[in-house]
């Protein structure tokens, strides 16, 4: 008769087959003992992720019959030629471009999923119409902005890509004295590499969080990662001072938390949202407006009205004087015998300088502050020629008169650059 074998399992022994007489039972073909087969264990799959300062956590399961342990692990250190190896693959040089396809700026950006999500500083991108990265000898296009901030100076794009290769980043706290990496396009060298350490964990200023570190950065590096030793990206880096020794700064990784996606927008959107009030302005004169040669300004009328008596004529005028970079906001009357203004530049402080003057020779100007004024504020002013004080008085009058109108007039003069009175600071006329 013929014995069965027995098979092992994962953790019991078994037989092999055997027989025996079926009249005597004498053993003809004895059955010997197997060894229990043991577990088939693969690499586990993550259920912790490990970081620089924590270990992680990994689940093996048997494939036979499916038993379960885990286990902690630690991340690896790499040599920093093993992560440059590694940080090339996901670090790329960005060059954006203005309306008119020319090169505005030069930096980098690093990959953060699979999927081609890119991270760079925000001032980057900041006024470009289009894009792109190369990473890997491999050119793509910005396709989308997910979210940026400008104060954070952060943002994350998107590239049209799948499973590409990306940085790891660790949020968590980083120590002083720490081996740190940076790489990125210096001055259009693509793929610069330096090492050096952290020698401040978490600078603060204004609000932001930096790691300063002293790897060699210049202009180019900026939106390129700051790496540690586990080939971990823990910072942006951002900028550095000027003649001093490698005095820099990365935006801590955990900042990009603090940033809010919306909808994904194109880069084009992204010029016409991110464009400063002045910028926005300037262009639209420069776009719109007449060119003068002789003394290098655009001007453009924004607006006009005549009196219900038709003998007085009301013009709302932009001026951008090239040369000086600052524009006027005018209003005159009957074509410049009464004349005012306020200048802004791209500061947009909200304290403007004031001018008005007349076919009288009046002149008089001041200082404007925009937060507060309001139809009945009346002007102060610092220079005047005007020896009469009625008619000082009067002109001042007249002088607040016109720049409120030139207040009202902006709220519909504006409205296609999407420039409102409370963009210039005039927060009364909100």
């Amino acid at each position: 008769m013929i014995d069965a074998a027995i098979p092992a399992t994962c953790t019991e022994g078994g037989k092999s087959a055997g027989a025996h007489c079926g009249v005597c039972q004498a053993v003809i073909i004895p059955q010997t003992a197997t060894s229990a087969a043991g577990h088939k264990y693969g690499d586990g799959t993550v259920e912790i992720e490990a970081t620089c300062s924590s270990s992680g956590s990994k689940k093996f399961t048997c494939s036979v019959c499916e038993h379960t342990y885990s286990e902690k692990y630690s991340l690896p250190t790499y040599t920093a030629t093993e992560i440059y190896n590694q940080s090339v693959k996901y670090v790329g040089e960005i060059i954006t471009r203005d309306k008119g396809g020319n090169e505005l700026a030069l930096g980098t950006g690093f990959v953060i999923s699979e999927d081609g999500r890119v991270v760079t500083n925000y001032h980057v991108i900041d006024g470009a119409y289009s894009a792109k990265i190369t990473i890997d000898g491999k050119t793509y296009d910005i396709g989308k902005v997910l979210a940026y901030d400008a104060d954070i100076d952060l943002a994350v794009l998107t590239v049209n890509a799948k499973d590409m290769p990306y940085a790891r980043v660790c949020k968590n706290a980083v120590s002083a004295g720490e081996t740190v990496y940076a790489i990125g396009s210096s001055r259009g060298l693509t793929n610069t590499y330096s090492q050096g350490i952290v020698t401040y964990a978490a600078r603060e200023l204004d609000g932001i969080t930096y790691v300063q570190h002293d790897a060699s950065i210049t202009h180019g590096n900026s939106g390129g990662p700051l790496i540690n030793s586990y080939g971990e990206v823990i910072g942006i880096n951002t900028w550095g001072v000027d003649d001093s020794q490698n005095l820099n700064f990365a935006v801590f990784a955990g900042e990009l938390d603090e940033l809010k996606f919306g909808a994904p927008i194109s880069m084009s959107e992204f010029y016409d949202r991110s464009r400063s009030t002045f910028n926005k302005l300037r262009d639209y004169i420069i776009e719109n407006g007449d060119y003068d040669s002789e003394y290098n300004i655009y001007s453009i009328g924004l607006a006009s009205a005549t009196s219900s008596d038709g003998t007085t004529t009301y013009e709302n005028m932009a001026f951008y004087y090239v040369e000086e970079d600052f524009i006027t906001i005018d209003m005159l009357i009957d074509d410049g015998d009464y004349w005012a203004y306020f200048e802004i530049d791209d500061s947009l402080s909200g304290e403007y300088g004031w001018c008005y003057f007349d076919l009288y020779d009046n002149e008089m100007l001041g200082t404007l502050n925009a937060s507060t004024f309001t139809s009945s504020t009346l002007l102060s002013y610092d220079e005047h020629n005007i020896s009469n004080t009625a008619t000082r008085d009067s002109v001042r009058e007249l002088a607040s008169s016109m720049i409120s109108d030139i207040c009202d007039w902006m709220e519909v003069s504006f409205e296609d650059i999407g420039i409102m009175p409370k963009d210039l600071g005039f927060d009364m006329y909100a």
